[in-house]
């Protein structure tokens, strides 16, 4: 998910840059075997992804077991060009003299806060089950309601003697001409 415009702008920098693209990776999803397929060739891993969630884990595991480098920039691609590769290069002289010493991760945030870095050894490979079951109670409780037969309900007609119901007004008697009132 890393946009072909900040290779581009690392390349006119002078940074040596391979993009997915130029292997005919692009539609590789996995960014786990994107990691397998950028250590293999000695490159840092760049990517925007969020890493959470289950590609997370799959990128943690990667790391943790065989190796690998990634940097993580966060603020997702659809952020403006130059904040991106203005936190790439920011945080540089961080991470890379971390990644050149070792394997791990490093998580590019906002130049106020320094980057997260993480290495092999401290990346958690599995999901952590914290007991925590705060909508267990709640989804259980939808779960037997949509087990739950519905009750038929009559439909109730409206009563026209009722307030608040708009009926228009009779038509009006008219009287014939000649006619008196009796």
């Amino acid at each position: 998910m890393t946009p072909e415009w900040v290779a581009k702008a690392l390349r006119a920098l002078g940074h040596h840059v391979e993009s997915v693209r130029d292997y005919g990776l692009e539609r590789e999803k996995d960014d786990a075997s994107l990691v397998a397929w950028a250590r293999m060739y000695g490159f840092v891993f760049l990517t925007f992804d969020e890493l959470r969630g289950e590609q997370g884990h799959r990128v943690n595991y990667e790391i943790r077991q065989y190796g690998g480098k990634v940097v993580h920039v966060g603020g997702g691609p659809q952020q403006p060009p130059e904040r991106a590769v203005g936190r790439i290069l920011y945080h540089w002289p961080e991470w890379f003299e971390f990644l050149a010493a070792q394997d791990g991760r490093a998580d590019l945030h906002d130049v106020k806060n320094p980057c997260k870095l993480s290495p092999r050894s401290s990346l958690r490979e599995t999901v952590v089950d914290t007991g925590a079951r705060h909508f267990d109670e709640y989804l259980q409780r939808i779960e037997e309601a949509k087990s739950r037969p519905l009750k038929p309900r009559r439909r109730k007609r409206p009563d026209p003697r009722q307030k608040g119901l708009y009926l228009p007004d009779p038509p009006a008697r008219q009287r014939s001409v000649g006619q008196g009132a009796s």
